[in-house]
């Protein structure tokens, strides 16, 4: 597959890619995005701002913002053990609470990647119904030496088999670990995918989103650390 918007970019499994900072994906106004692979655009929910600082960020207000990606494309993380997704991310004003990042099904039968902002910690976690696996980290500054507030931040995790995953931030690997089973209880969803909520409300995030990317595979770490040093420029690191 040609990606010939930006060629540093990993193409190899590359299944869906939003990039607010280039106009063939988002035009600067309107609610509609296009996907810059395989046809597959996203939806601006409930004013999701936009401004071309880092040249180009869309801007959630933490209240009911998200960007939603169609329904029926996260049935294929169910049928799938083996995936990633690549976020550029910054926190605005958001010292605490568990904000979002990508999430998709109802209460009882979901997944999400999210922040624990007061506790520094990244958690990914997967249920149906009373049964609950994550994973999790300890505290991000342990290995980063800082912490994810009021800065732009690469985060890329990957489904990496049945019940195991992992997280990069700024390509350098957070160590986690397993709590309530790991990730054995992956729920068979086929709704929407919500870039920066959750269904339930109180998980709303604050912040900027340049860029999305999904991939039906594990990325490796050279590939990681090829897709962060491709854009990391925009973002002044």
């Amino acid at each position: 597959m040609a990606v010939g918007y930006n060629p540093s970019i990993v193409s190899d499994g590359l299944v869906f890619y939003l990039d607010a900072a280039n106009t063939r994906s988002y035009s600067g106004s309107g609610v509609t995005t296009n996907g810059l692979v395989a046809g597959i655009g996203a939806t601006l929910i409930n004013g999701v701002g936009f401004t071309s600082a880092n040249n180009g960020v869309f801007v959630l207000d933490g209240t009911n913002d998200y960007v939603s990606v169609p329904n029926g494309f996260t049935s294929y993380f169910k049928s799938n053990d083996y995936w990633s997704v690549d976020l550029w991310v910054k926190l605005l004003n958001q010292t605490v609470g568990e904000p979002v990042l990508v999430s998709a099904g109802p209460n009882i039968g979901y997944f999400d990647l999210f922040l624990e902002v007061g506790d520094n910690q990244i958690y990914f976690a997967a249920g149906r119904g009373s049964d609950t696996g994550y994973i999790q980290n300890q505290n991000v500054s342990n290995t980063l030496g800082y912490n994810l507030a009021a800065r732009y931040f690469n985060i890329v995790f990957i489904k990496s088999g049945s019940t195991t995953g992992s997280v990069s931030v700024n390509s350098i690997n957070i160590p986690m670990s397993n709590s309530g089973g790991g990730l054995s209880s992956m729920p068979n969803i086929n709704e929407d995918l919500r870039i920066g909520t959750f269904r339930q409300s109180g998980f709303e995030l604050h912040g900027n989103i340049g860029q999305v990317k999904i991939y039906s595979r594990a990325l490796t770490e050279q590939e990681i650390l090829q897709n962060f040093n491709a854009t990391r420029f925009r973002y002044g690191i």
